[in-house]
C-alpha cells in the first residue's frame, strides 16, 4: 500500500521509500505507447518514460531512456537537459551525491 500525505491541498507527497501507485501505473501506460512505430521517432516518450524510471529507482534504464531521448531531439538545449539528467542517473549509479 502506498502512503502520502498531503502537506498543502492538491500537492502530494509520497513518503522516502515508497513508489506511489501512479508512477508504476504512468510506467504501463508508457510501456504500451512504446509498441507504436509512429512513435518510434518521438522524443518525448523516452524522455518520460526515464522520468518514471528514475522514480522507480531503475536508474540504469532511466539513463538509457534519457540518452536515447536526447538522440532523438532536434532542440540543442532540451538534448542537453536530457544529457544532463542521463549523467545525474550515471553518478547517481556510481554513488556520488546529485544535486
Amino acid at each position: 500500500m502506498t502512503a502520502i500525505s498531503e502537506p498543502s491541498p492538491g500537492a502530494p507527497v509520497a513518503h522516502p521509500g515508497v513508489r506511489p501507485w501512479w508512477v508504476r501505473a504512468g510506467l504501463e501506460i508508457v510501456d504500451t505507447l512504446t509498441s507504436e512505430s509512429s512513435l518510434d521517432t518521438y522524443h518525448l516518450l523516452p524522455s518520460v518514460r526515464g522520468d518514471f524510471l528514475k522514480k522507480l529507482g531503475r536508474l540504469d534504464e532511466a539513463q538509457a531512456e534519457f540518452e536515447r531521448a536526447a538522440s532523438l531531439t532536434r532542440n540543442a538545449r532540451e538534448r542537453e537537459l536530457l544529457l544532463d539528467r542521463a549523467a545525474a542517473c550515471a553518478r547517481e549509479l556510481a554513488g556520488e551525491q546529485v544535486s
